[in-house]
């Protein structure tokens, strides 16, 4: 913290300047960002595992699958968010989420070299796509794990990275890109650094394993996948307000019809 304030300490006012006003727009967007639809049953699970003092693996709210096995890899999220939520309603759980993304961000920043300007223009173009998924949900908590993932192995810090697996793997299925980002590691070691490979080849099993130790178990690894086969299946897009950010709709906003109504 203190080499943070001596890094911006000796920054010029633009920089300063420019610096802040890009933290405060993703703190911002973040903070107000509406909840997801989904947001809502993850706090029921929470409740409901608050209530029992288990892990919910049994699917109990839909009807077709009722007592069927439910790979719940975000349990630890619900019950998180579900505290928070009891302590400050929503207001808390927003400022939690944003807080996760904030300091996502922020190790992203600190991952960037370089000039202030610099790295306001690598990270800019990706801001307002990414301001689509900061909605208070348990991927926020990948938001966060994987510029941390990222960094671990930057400063070669190889087994602090099997703690951060084992939670976010109880956070967030998104802990297969941590896992991508090890193998890369691995793989440049490699051809690069031959003496990093087996301390690297170590900490990747212990990853792996640390993965699999989880309430849902081996079944993390046959679950997870069918899951992202079915994201396809989830939007139903034709009743969702167009987009500013889709490209195939600038027609749409750039035609006569859409100024005089907007208008």
């Amino acid at each position: 913290m203190k080499a943070f304030a001596r890094s911006i300490s000796g920054l010029g006012t633009l920089d300063r300047l420019a610096m802040a006003l890009f933290f405060l727009t993703i703190v911002m967007a973040a903070a107000l960002s509406p909840m997801a639809s989904d947001t809502w049953w993850q706090l029921r699970a929470g409740a409901d595992m608050w209530a029992s003092h288990s892990v919910l693996l049994t699917d109990t709210y839909s009807h077709t699958a009722y007592g069927t096995f439910w790979p719940n890899h975000e349990w630890l999220a619900q019950v998180v968010f579900y505290g928070l939520y009891r302590l400050g309603g929503l207001p808390l759980l927003s400022l939690f989420s944003a807080a996760l993304i904030v300091g996502g961000w922020a190790i992203a920043w600190r991952l960037a070299h370089g000039p202030v300007m610099q790295r306001l223009l690598v990270l800019l173009p990706s801001l307002i796509p990414a301001s689509e998924h900061w909605a208070p949900r348990p991927h926020a908590f990948s938001l966060l794990f994987l510029p941390l993932a990222v960094l671990l192995v930057t400063r070669r810090r190889y087994f602090w990275l099997v703690p951060l697996f084992w939670l976010w793997a109880n956070f967030h299925g998104g802990v297969l890109l941590g896992l991508a980002v090890v193998g890369a590691a691995l793989t440049a070691a490699a051809f690069h650094t031959p003496s990093e490979l087996k301390k690297i080849g170590v900490a990747f099993a212990a990853c792996l394993a640390a993965v699999t130790a989880t309430p849902v178990g081996v079944s993390f690894w046959i679950e997870i996948p069918k899951s992202l086969s079915r994201i396809r299946q989830y939007p139903l897009d034709e009743r969702l307000a167009p987009r500013l950010s889709e490209v195939p709709l600038a027609p749409f906003w750039s035609s006569p019809p859409c100024f005089a109504v907007c208008s």
